[in-house]
């Protein structure tokens, strides 16, 4: 009964967004129009599994401007291990923050700029780690340039949330004021097929509240004491701002499998928790897959 009711939450999220439009909505200009997307994300390491379904119907205005709504569910296994006597062994799925971003891009002559805007509604369960329980905003900024095969990349943002990368699914949910940072480069060796790297930085400058999404339950740490890995500690949720003061770094490589199919893998570390995750991603564009099967 549990896996068929997930099965028909993934394909309600995967055919819900065109509800409000039909299919042939979607073959307007490239640059123009109706977008619709889903990405399939997980990070392993050694306190458990991490996966995320997020799809995402959107819009584009012009070359310049564009919406984008999003639906995320998680599914979440926590390890056999030393932290099962804390997190336990329940395996668990659920919705996340339903989301909405408005987004202005602006390509060159100087560097290509993306910009996003993001506000998410607090739908996802608070007891479970999936939400703060809070409607929380990121401000996230791309900056990019191609210098032939080579393309380095920054970001930076400002938001009162930690937000997924779409390398590391985070073991637990945030709320308070983070700054946000990351630079690197990709470097596309063959066809379609790209390898990257980045550091990465998040820097907080307010006292934190901390829920795990391994745990569900709350955390907490005293600031100044040894830090640990807060998503594996279970009490009171405030936290000051170091609890989630990290560097780390990602290493990856990206194929363009199809025109429609995106697949990427690859390792990243935490030094802040010497956590060290491997993650994948798969990612699948909607419009492109309907277009080449009508033969446009």
């Amino acid at each position: 009964m549990r896996r068929n009711a997930r099965a028909s939450v993934c394909c309600i999220l995967w055919i819900a967004p065109l509800a409000a439009q039909s299919l042939d909505d979607l073959l307007k200009d490239p640059g123009q129009g109706w977008t619709l997307y889903s990405r399939t994300q997980g990070s392993s390491n050694q306190a458990g599994v991490v996966t995320k379904l997020d799809t995402n119907a959107g819009y584009n205005f012009n070359q310049y401007f564009g919406v984008d709504f999003g639906v995320p569910v998680y599914f979440v296994y926590p390890s056999i291990g030393k932290a099962t006597s804390i997190l336990g062994t329940h395996q668990r799925d659920g919705l996340g923050n339903v989301y909405l971003d408005l987004r202005f891009t602006l390509t060159r002559p100087i560097v290509d700029f993306v910009t996003y805007a993001t506000v998410a509604a607090p739908t996802g369960d608070r007891k479970e780690g999936f939400s703060t329980g809070r409607v929380t905003w990121d401000w996230h900024n791309h900056f990019y340039r191609t210098f032939g095969r080579l393309t380095p990349f920054a970001n930076a943002g400002l938001a009162d949330t930690i937000l997924d990368s779409p390398f590391y699914l985070r073991p637990f949910s945030s709320l308070g004021l983070i700054g946000h940072f990351e630079g690197g480069a990709t470097f596309n060796f063959w066809r379609d097929v790209s390898v990257g790297s980045s550091f990465y930085a998040i820097v907080p400058s307010a006292n934190q509240q901390v829920i795990s999404k391994l745990s569900g339950k709350e955390t907490t740490i005293q600031k100044g004491s040894t830090l640990g890995q807060i998503f594996e500690i279970p009490s009171q949720p405030t936290l000051g701002p170091d609890s989630v003061r990290d560097q780390g770094f990602s290493l990856w490589c990206e194929a363009a499998a199809t025109s429609f199919l995106d697949l990427d893998i690859g390792y990243s570390h935490s030094m802040q928790y010497s956590l060290d995750s491997l993650f994948f991603g798969v990612g699948l564009n909607w419009k492109t897959l309907y277009q080449k099967t009508r033969g446009h």
